[in-house]
């Protein structure tokens, strides 16, 4: 019956592009009309779905894990009420043998132009505006937070979309966009974070073949999101107000430790997840676990490994330090699980391009020098 209704791939991929247009207007202040328009989504997911099962690509192992992933995740919408994590797998599965590269130059071409138009609109006053404490003004989107969300998120994708291209001077501005973040959201994360990831492309630039040949790097990477995830459990579950140590981290997390607690002390981890009071959290792995239950939390770390082990054999590095720095980031935000924010995630089942791009480049670069002969 599906096979009735052909779906191309460039239908699809504008399809991808729509969605995360819709994902983004959750990010506007006060877009109530907006915001209606997202079950447009709905559509598209059962366009995805169809398009997926069109596939001749996949082999069978590969579409049954996919399947799979597709039941749990309907399980996980019926009992948390939240698609994102629906929407997320029928685009990470339909995106397989779409070139990457490709891909995230169009979600940063769209990340910048709908940042840079909001916080125009914002600054005229076309688009209300929300004053958080200390005084920072959201700048037409939800919170001055988000505003820091969208500049780590683009320099995030400049440096997977830009990784081999990069040199000291674009090092030095991506600094400088990181700065100028930190001043006009206040969001400490985000000029932390900013900093992290271009300090540790700087590394990787310089010595990351040879560290990719070293099991024990290996090894920490493939460490760092389920200890981040424990970390945070265990933190959450265990906090004491009157322990000292633990008010300097939530002091340090400006009192996101408290609020993980109390979402702890009210709700009990389910296998497919539960509706909760996600506003009280700031901390990806605590709605994780909490919201959508025990198998998507063990399901979004097997993910991460096997991204972080895909980006090492292709020597992709630019996704390695966005996946990490947004591991990082789930500390202190609640988006780490969410493929339209943590766009490394859908690199799962694209296809690597890094290395054709630079091969061409070569070929570019070589006749260039026979014509210069």
């Amino acid at each position: 019956m599906y096979r009735s209704i052909k779906i191309d791939y460039s239908t699809f991929v504008l399809c991808i592009i729509l969605v995360f247009m819709l994902q983004m207007v959750y990010l506007v202040y006060n877009s109530s009309f907006l915001k209606a328009t997202i079950y447009i989504q709905d559509a598209i997911y059962i366009i995805g779905i169809l398009y997926i099962y069109q596939k001749r690509e996949y082999k069978f192992k590969t579409l049954l894990f996919i399947s799979i992933l597709l039941v749990l995740s309907f399980f996980s919408y019926h009992y948390s009420g939240q698609s994102v994590l629906l929407g997320g797998i029928i685009i990470i599965a339909a995106g397989v043998g779409y070139r990457a590269t490709m891909l995230y130059k169009k979600i940063l071409i769209l990340t910048i132009a709908f940042t840079g138009i909001v916080f125009s609109l914002g600054i005229a006053g076309l688009i209300p505006s929300r004053i958080a404490r200390r005084g920072y003004s959201s700048y037409g989107f939800t919170h001055p937070n988000t505003l820091g969300l969208m500049i780590v998120l683009i320099i995030g994708l400049l440096i997977i979309v830009f990784y081999k291209q990069l040199k000291v001077k674009h090092y030095f501005a991506l600094a400088l966009l990181s700065f100028l973040g930190w001043r006009v959201t206040g969001g400490r994360n985000v000029l932390a974070i900013s900093l992290f990831a271009i300090v540790f492309c700087v590394i990787l630039r310089a010595f990351g073949n040879k560290l990719a040949e070293r099991k024990i790097f290996r090894i920490l990477l493939y460490f760092v999101v389920p200890a981040l995830f424990f970390i945070s459990i265990h933190m959450a579950v265990s906090f004491d107000y009157f322990n000292p140590n633990y008010e300097s981290i939530n002091v340090l997390l400006s009192n996101r430790l408290a609020m993980a607690h109390t979402v702890t002390l009210r709700n009990t981890p389910t296998l497919f997840g539960q509706i909760i009071q996600t506003t009280l959290v700031e901390n990806s792995y605590i709605v994780l676990l909490y919201q959508n239950g025990y198998i998507f939390s063990a399901i979004f770390i097997i993910i991460n490994e096997l991204i972080i082990r895909k980006s090492i054999l292709n020597k992709n590095f630019g996704i390695l330090v966005f996946i990490l720095a947004f591991a990082i980031y789930g500390i202190s935000e609640a988006f780490a699980y969410n493929p339209f924010v943590n766009v490394a995630l859908l690199y799962l089942m694209l296809k690597d391009d890094s290395g054709k791009i630079e091969e061409q480049n070569q070929t570019s670069i070589n006749q260039a020098t026979i014509l210069e002969r």
